[in-house]
């Protein structure tokens, strides 16, 4: 069973390799996409269809 992520800062989120990294001006931070069940996105968010696809692929449900 993998983990749940929350978001709560404005920021990117992408894809760099096999992996889904958020990043705004303060911080980078990497989440490994084997470790990922949900992701709750309670800020404003730009992101693009690399990494949705990805997050699609491993099954992560997005909120």
């Amino acid at each position: 069973m993998g983990r749940v992520y929350y978001i709560t800062h404005s920021g990117e989120l992408r894809r760099e390799e096999n992996t889904i990294v958020f990043e705004n001006s303060e911080f980078k931070k990497s989440i490994p996409i084997e470790d990922l069940d949900e992701l709750f996105l309670l800020s404003e968010i730009s992101t693009n269809s690399k990494a949705l696809g990805l997050l699609s692929e491993r099954g992560a449900v997005v909120h």
